[in-house]
């Protein structure tokens, strides 16, 4: 899904990432930490960018382990 980052949409993206990793029944102290490691990334990417930096998550699994990738498009 593509966003931009504003810090009402890093909280959805927070949100939605929990939500997959549940799903996928990952550990919850370890979906926790990736939460939490996601947030710090999108927010320093926040600063580093700007708000209106477009970000691209996708949540997939592959080879039956889940993945959850970050996209920064070049501009």
């Amino acid at each position: 899904m593509d966003y931009v980052l504003t810090n009402v949409n890093i909280d959805i993206i927070s949100d939605e990432i929990a939500a997959f990793l549940d799903k996928c029944n990952v550990d919850i102290k370890d979906a926790m930490r990736i939460k939490l490691a996601v947030e710090e990334t999108l927010l320093h990417y926040q600063e580093e960018f700007g708000e209106e930096q477009k970000v691209i998550v996708n949540c997939r699994k592959r080879l039956g382990r889940p993945r959850v990738e970050i996209l920064i498009p070049a501009a």
